[in-house]
């Protein structure tokens, strides 16, 4: 079970399978998901979600509520005036393929956990896509980083990081499956870390970004 206040307030954003996986995970160790933010089917369709999967019957079978934003970007008025009077403590973003605003971040008071890595470590390889690239130069290893997130994209807090092989057996489907159990194992301490206030690490050295 996980060590933080049971009155913590922990949304958690996503709209894949892997991310619905991981947010049973999550539930199970006692982490207080006070709310889920996902997007419906037909949006899912309209942006071309890959891997796309409703929380709906999970977020009924667990008496969590689900919030759907006006937009997938979380930009408009009413989304920033949504987040602000929940008065979040952390928000965990697992499959979400869009930055989250700034004034969005700015709404939680232990910010917000994301997810990033690259063959090389963090900073080297923010930008998109980062597994599929990993496949596409044949490289042979993957650290996953747990980050705190920031309006710039991957720039944030180092919370934790594990490294993983890529075999000549693997595809970008076997992949999110090994990121997966990772993050399993990593977000229930990571959330402990940030929500007590540990401080983080910094990312070292220059950035490199992927197209």
């Amino acid at each position: 079970m996980v060590d933080v206040p049971t009155d913590s307030r922990i949304v958690y954003a996503s709209c894949t399978e892997t991310g619905h996986w991981v947010l049973e995970r999550l539930l199970d160790a006692g982490v207080p998901v006070a709310e889920i933010v996902s997007i419906d089917p037909e949006r899912a369709e309209r942006h071309a979600v890959s891997g796309y999967r409703s929380f709906a019957s999970l977020a009924d079978g667990r008496d969590v509520p689900v919030y759907y934003p006006e937009t997938y970007a979380m930009d408009t008025r009413a989304d920033r005036e949504h987040f602000a009077a929940m008065e979040g403590d952390l928000l965990v973003v697992n499959g979400w393929q869009r930055l989250v605003p700034g004034p969005v971040l700015e709404t939680f008071d232990r910010g917000a956990v994301g997810n990033h890595g690259s063959a090389y470590g963090l900073p080297k390889g923010r930008g998109r896509s980062p597994l599929n690239w990993s496949l596409i130069e044949d490289l042979d290893r993957f650290l996953l980083s747990l980050i705190t997130l920031s309006p710039a994209a991957d720039a944030g807090g180092v919370v934790r990081t594990r490294k993983f092989d890529l075999t000549d057996h693997d595809t970008i489907e076997t992949l999110y499956y090994k990121v997966s159990v990772l993050l399993k194992e990593m977000l229930p301490t990571a959330i402990e870390t940030v929500v007590n206030g540990t401080e983080l690490e910094e990312q070292p050295g220059e950035p490199t970004y992927y197209p």
